[in-house]
């Protein structure tokens, strides 16, 4: 392979073969830092973020709305204190799905399917709670007046299709974000395996240089030193 190359181009591929790979080395990690920070991003942005303002909507419909119902039926708070206490989360409860409506990525038509069921479920919902809240006559709310089986039904038929919904985006998306963290997994230890492959190569290529080069010096010395005692035994006779 380098048969014809002079000794002094072969010492100076010794030096810019290395640094050459060197830069190739540097422009790879560039390349995979920027992949993985891109991976990262989207693990973030699109999987991530968006599910806190899902779990706050669930919650506040699933948990906290319910308690603050629960303790007007009981007697524990009065119709005045709940109506505003519920139209707070209610309201928070509606900034939180426009943010979450804001980040989310529609990046298919099943995707924007499912968005848009999500929609509506979170819309029924809280049409629901607006009516469980308002007044009946000047003093009461529409949810003091309905029995406790009337409740667990209507929430059945109206809030639980909504966390049911939003627990499966909330487990879709942790599986979809595991996707995304191992396909960074999986760029790591592929640009390990090219740096392995790149450093073998490189050490074998530099020791041929080096052999080559030994080689092609000492051929050369060999003949000077042949031709040296030929003249020394002819001198001699």
């Amino acid at each position: 392979m380098t048969f014809g190359i002079k000794i002094a181009t072969r010492v100076m591929l010794l030096g810019l073969v290395p640094l050459g790979l060197l830069v190739v080395v540097l422009l790879a990690s560039f390349y995979a830092a920027n992949e993985k920070d891109q991976l990262f991003n989207r693990l973030y942005s699109e999987h991530l973020v968006i599910l806190a303002d899902v779990m706050h909507t669930q919650k506040i419909l699933q948990q906290q709305g319910l308690a603050e119902l629960q303790q007007y039926r009981t007697g524990w708070a009065s119709a005045e204190a709940t109506h505003t206490k519920v139209t707070t989360l209610l309201q928070q409860a509606e900034l939180h799905w426009q943010q979450f409506q804001a980040q989310r990525v529609v990046d298919s038509e099943e995707t924007a399917a499912a968005f848009t069921e999500l929609d509506q479920t979170f819309a029924r919902a809280l049409k629901h709670y607006q009516d469980w809240i308002g007044y009946v006559g000047t003093d009461a709310l529409l949810v003091r007046i309905l029995n406790e089986s009337t409740i667990s039904n209507e929430v059945k038929q109206q809030i639980q299709p909504f966390t049911d919904l939003a627990d499966q985006f909330i487990q879709q998306q942790i599986a979809t974000a595991a996707k995304v963290r191992d396909q960074a997994t999986a760029l790591t230890q592929l640009m390990l395996q090219v740096y392995v492959l790149g450093g073998l190569l490189l050490a074998l290529l530099i020791l041929g240089l080096i052999w080559r080069t030994r080689r092609a010096v000492n051929l050369p010395l060999r003949q000077l030193r042949d031709l040296l005692l030929r003249l020394e035994q002819d001198a001699d006779l």
